[in-house]
């Protein structure tokens, strides 16, 4: 994750015994954003924190330069509306017992998802509400495993089934069950990938063996420094990277980007080579828009 990325992980431990709240969507936002944009609002529309001030369709943006509209959010002037109601209508059903609570929180990232408040970074944000009410519902494992990272590592499956449950959202027609099963999935491997970490941690490996193992077994097809403190936790900054530079000198790795913002690259993982492989790559590249914005 990028720097303020993280902080708005913290800014969310921080709030861990009181539900999410709208102004709490702002400042994650503003995190976000000045991670990505130093804080300057883009296209003048919807800076910081504040609420769209455009209608901005989720696309999915061809390499031919085509583009396809994914969904319709909901309208910028509704959007206000809409989250004090997503919000409010969460706080009741969360002190309820009409619904299991992981069931609750993947309806509400769908549907903040679908109203998609800012103008970009509502995926970001979304994975960040996750992690902080799962928290707030019991189930924190997002504090130690990275669920923006099994979220990433899975983004076809995430495309598909965001489509799939957005589809008849607009007029309370749509099926949520395409999304609440990746939703389940990805949190259930977050429970795995902790166990097989606490397991690791007590067979007594070096923090480099256990930096190397997660790397090239555990993370996704890519991951950055902060995923890898979340991973193998008390391990410092310079093992860490000594570790990864090995990696990369091994050929098992590759970095883009600098300083705490570099992403890690594993290599072959994402596409094995194949044709079929090919394919998913390019779709991949075209339904990025989608995931982080």
């Amino acid at each position: 994750m990028l720097w303020r990325y993280a902080d708005g992980r913290t800014s969310t431990a921080e709030s861990y015994y009181r539900t999410v709240r709208p102004d709490d969507l702002q400042r994650l936002r503003e995190l976000v954003r000045a991670s990505q944009w130093g804080g300057v609002a883009r296209n003048g529309a919807g800076g910081g924190g504040q609420p769209k001030a455009v209608d901005n369709p989720v696309v999915d943006r061809h390499v031919d330069g085509t583009t396809t509209v994914r969904f319709t959010p909901v309208g910028y002037e509704d959007t206000p509306f809409y989250v004090s109601e997503l919000v409010e209508r969460y706080g009741i059903e969360r002190y309820g017992d009409r619904h299991h609570r992981v069931l609750l929180v993947g309806l509400f990232v769908l549907d903040f998802l679908v109203i998609h408040p800012f103008v970009d970074g509502n995926g970001r944000v979304s994975r960040l509400l996750a992690s902080h009410l799962l928290s707030d519902a019991g189930y924190g494992v997002g504090r130690y495993v990275s669920i923006e990272s099994l979220t990433y590592a899975r983004r076809d499956d995430y495309y598909e089934a965001l489509a799939a449950s957005a589809s008849g959202w607009h007029e309370s027609a749509h099926d949520p069950w395409p999304w609440l099963k990746l939703f389940v999935e990805t949190v259930a491997e977050a429970y795995e990938a902790f166990a097989e970490r606490a397991a690791d941690h007590r067979s007594g490996a070096t923090k480099q063996d256990r930096v190397r193992n997660w790397a090239l077994n555990h993370a996704g097809d890519s991951f950055e420094m902060a995923d890898v403190w979340r991973a193998v936790p008390g391990v410092s900054d310079q093992t860490a990277r000594l570790v990864l530079r090995e990696m990369k000198n091994e050929g098992l790795v590759s970095p883009s980007g600098v300083g705490r913002g570099t992403r890690w690259t594993r290599a072959g993982a994402s596409f094995g080579g194949s044709a079929a492989g090919a394919g998913r790559a390019s779709g991949r590249v075209a339904r990025q828009v989608a995931y982080s914005g």
